[in-house]
């Protein structure tokens, strides 16, 4: 489901499966986005205080963003 808006524009939240639509959009993500999006949210953890964590969907298909993430 894509959410609407009262006058039926999308509010910018997608529901389930139709996550699928925008996923066919933007993937596979190049190994310099994968990069740069680890090294943005490392850093930001980091200024969080937290100092270990794991991404348990790398390379699943349903979570994992690009078959390169396993390599």
């Amino acid at each position: 489901m894509i959410v609407r808006d009262s006058a039926g524009r999308p509010t910018g939240l997608v529901q389930e499966t139709a996550q699928a639509l925008i996923q066919q959009l933007i993937l596979p993500y190049s190994i310099n986005q994968i990069e740069a999006a680890l090294e943005r949210t490392t850093r930001h953890y980091a200024c969080e205080g937290i100092t270990s964590f794991t991404e348990a969907g790398v390379g699943g298909g349903w979570i994992g963003q690009s078959p390169v993430e396993i390599g």
